[in-house]
């Protein structure tokens, strides 16, 4: 495992030394601690990936930068605005709601009135705090972003 391991981080970083990607900013918004943005990325062998970037900072180390996102493939988008209008509809009912999925968590507490959003899960994951005036704009912005 430990071989495999050294041998996709060796792969990784030669590929990096050796292929560009050039990113454009189509769209970008803040909406409370968030910071949305809508992507298209190029490789110079004309490979390109669009892509919705949420970043944030993690609420569980305020006093330290400590960067999260979730990144949702525009292909994808459709899913996780569905997530969040499902997230709305629960939202004040005080009860515990979780949408886990592979990029992101979208979760609901019995003490809260407003959504945490997960980063997709690694060693560290973070999470941000939204309100429901700022889940409606997020799924607004998010719909007008086309595919």
């Amino acid at each position: 495992m430990s071989k495999l391991f050294y041998s996709l981080l060796f792969i990784s970083i030669s590929s990096f030394g050796f292929s560009q990607t050039t990113r454009e900013t189509i769209a970008e918004t803040k909406i409370g601690t968030l910071s949305c943005s809508h992507v298209r990325a190029t490789t110079e062998k004309g490979v390109t990936t669009i892509y919705v970037n949420l970043s944030f900072q993690n609420a569980d180390y305020p006093n330290t930068v400590d960067i999260k996102s979730v990144t949702v493939p525009v292909d994808e988008l459709r899913d996780f605005i569905d997530d969040l209008k499902s997230a709305q509809k629960e939202m004040g009912k005080k009860a515990n709601v979780s949408w886990d999925r592979k990029r992101y968590n979208i979760s609901l507490y019995d003490y809260s009135k407003n959504l945490y959003l997960y980063s997709e899960k690694a060693k560290v994951q973070g999470y941000t705090i939204i309100t429901p005036k700022q889940v409606i704009e997020l799924v607004n912005w998010l719909e007008g972003i086309k595919s």
